[in-house]
């Protein structure tokens, strides 16, 4: 019943951008080969952005606005958005909104963080999460070996509107469609 309040236009961005010159081949066996994504670096430098450079990481029901790749306009939670939302790196966070009502202890964005090769141990890939205990929270990282939750995200239409409600788990938001809404496809 909620179809026509989600964009179909939307952009998940899952930016595989690779840090330039961040690619170190080395001859030793411990140090092996290793190269972080932009995501990390931002995270790191607190300058979160909401641009998706590269066409092929812009995941999207519409072709007009990305891959088009997704069956239905639905995502995962990227690094900068969980900044802007006052995430950090390793650093508790007793207010970020994201803790709240939360059913798992940790879960997946979809930014990458780093691939690693050493000869002895093989290929790890690190995907950053949001780790969640105690109405706080902060930005980690895990192997995606590791077995955490997911927590979909949708974009609601610029459309939509606000009737009731402050955002909390005892008054959530209510919105409701205003009267051009339900044609316009953003």
């Amino acid at each position: 019943s909620y179809h026509d309040y989600i964009s179909k236009t939307a952009i998940y961005c899952n930016d595989r951008t690779v840090i330039d010159g961040s690619w170190v081949s080395s001859p030793s066996s411990t140090t092996g080969k290793y190269f972080y994504h932009a995501a990390a670096t931002r995270l790191q430098d607190g300058q979160p952005t909401f641009v998706c450079s590269n066409a092929k990481d812009r995941f999207t029901v519409s072709t007009t606005t990305g891959n088009g790749a997704l069956t239905y306009p639905v995502g995962l939670i990227t690094v900068d958005e969980l900044v802007y939302a006052g995430g950090s790196e390793w650093t508790r966070n007793t207010s970020m909104y994201l803790a709240q009502n939360a059913t798992s202890d940790e879960w997946w964005t979809m930014s990458p963080e780093v691939y690693i090769y050493r000869q002895e141990y093989g290929d790890f890939v690190n995907v950053m999460s949001v780790y969640s205990l105690s109405a706080s929270s902060d930005i980690s990282n895990k192997d995606v070996d590791y077995h955490l939750r997911i927590r979909p995200v949708i974009s609601l239409k610029s459309c939509v509107l606000v009737s009731e409600g402050n955002g909390t788990a005892e008054n959530p938001y209510t919105v409701e469609l205003s009267s051009d809404c339900a044609t316009l496809d953003n």
